[in-house]
């Protein structure tokens, strides 16, 4: 029997002395963000007893605990839980982590780093993602340093705090857009921050000119790059801190103990980094391996470098949207017809492009940009919304991506 903590929220003061003692007592300790409405993963928990924190109201409680349990075997005690950033059409994907999980991966990136300058981290939202969860909570918890963010919702407000706390031991943590509006923000307020020992960029590509940016303007001696996912908690490859990228997506080399290999449609990689379990649509499974459709090419000093992602995914700004899930709203809740395009973007990495179709239907552009933000959180550029009378299909009836890419660059005159 296990003590199971489930917190429904964002950031607050209150998470740290909860996760503390959790991670201490060995209990599990699971982050559910505000849209989770689906509680079905709860039967495929250890058995123990359920605690709540945070936003639960009375009627989610009740019918969480009314779930008949299953209580699978577990190979270890878990001690995280976290759902993936992105909710793929395959259903919610809950991710749940061994100590020896967290504390693998936390080691291995940490041995790129002169662990000795750093007692404070400072975390970009949301701080319970996977980047922040477990570099930025865990490891303050760990090493006794400092964790310094704000509550809530990313805002100007946390560059302002970042300014007024960075010092020369600070390691920060956030995705290349939260550095780019960081850099914006400096440079309009014509502010020269405090130097700072380190920082570390992961969630989307980073390129030379960033990283260089980040060290003149933010004055942070020792950029580092980070790449991993959820399933990896959270490392796999670290680009030391101190080294330029030679590219745009240059990641560095795997952290100690991870073996990569390259395969066609993506790369698998093993280690004590894998995650312990993951929760999918009531299926739960225990992996040993697992198969990430990344294209990663490794260069001829051994490390490697990030080209792409082989499946629908838009990674914006370190958020994960699915093609087919925006279609698929779309057509459930507006029944229109639609195909989502990735399109590269300067500051995000990547963005939205929409195709719509609209067969006269008069669904007016503020009413579909509402009904994604609803369900996404997210205002898309509604400037890269194309409407046409009818989507380039296939031979089969299928909507045809290829055709759709090049109806929307000759439409927008890309």
């Amino acid at each position: 029997m296990v003590n199971i903590h489930l917190y429904k929220g964002y950031h607050e003061p209150q998470l740290i002395p909860l996760l503390k003692e959790s991670w201490q007592r060995n209990e599990l300790f699971i982050f559910c963000n505000p849209q989770i409405h689906d509680f079905s993963f709860v039967k495929l928990l250890p058995d123990g007893k359920i605690h709540f924190h945070g936003s639960w109201s009375t009627e989610e409680q009740s019918a969480i605990i009314s779930l008949e349990r299953i209580g699978p075997n577990y190979p270890e005690t878990p001690v995280l839980g976290l759902f993936t950033s992105g909710t793929s059409t395959q259903g919610q994907k809950l991710i749940l982590y061994s100590k020896t999980n967290v504390e693998f991966s936390l080691q291995g990136v940490l041995s790129f780093f002169d662990t000795h300058k750093i007692k404070k981290v400072f975390c970009y939202p949301h701080p319970f993602h996977t980047f922040g969860l477990l570099l930025g909570y865990i490891n303050s918890i760990i090493h006794g340093w400092d964790f310094v963010s704000l509550n809530g919702k990313y805002s100007s407000e946390f560059h302002q705090k970042w300014l007024n706390e960075v010092d020369d031991s600070t390691l920060t943590l956030g995705t290349p857009t939260h550095f780019l509006d960081l850099i914006h923000f400096v440079e309009t307020k014509n502010i020269k921050p405090n130097p700072s020992y380190s920082c570390i960029v992961g969630g989307a590509p980073v390129s030379p000119s960033l990283w260089q940016l980040i060290q003149s303007q933010l004055r942070i001696s020792h950029p580092s790059v980070g790449y991993g996912c959820t399933e990896a908690s959270p490392a796999l490859t670290h680009l030391r801190p101190g080294l330029m990228p030679a590219t745009e997506g240059h990641i560095g080399v795997p952290i100690p103990g991870v073996q990569i290999q390259i395969q066609s449609d993506g790369f698998v990689f093993k280690g004590n980094n894998v995650c312990l379990a993951i929760i999918v649509d009531s299926l739960i499974s225990f992996p040993q391996s697992i198969h990430i459709r990344d294209l990663i090419e490794k260069c001829p000093d051994e490390s490697f470098c990030f080209r792409g992602r082989s499946d629908f995914v838009i990674n914006r700004g370190g958020e994960k949207f699915f093609l087919e899930e925006i279609e698929s709203h779309l057509l459930k809740e507006l029944y229109l017809r639609s195909v989502a395009i990735p399109l590269p973007h300067a500051r995000l990495g990547q963005d939205l492009a929409l195709i719509i179709e609209t067969q006269n239907q008069g669904t007016s552009i503020e009413k579909i940009s509402q009904s994604l933000f609803d369900r996404f959180k997210t205002r898309f550029d509604e400037k890269q919304f194309l409407f046409v009378n009818r989507l380039p299909l296939n031979e089969s009836g299928k909507i045809n991506r290829s055709e759709a890419h090049l109806l929307f660059h000759t439409k927008k005159g890309l």
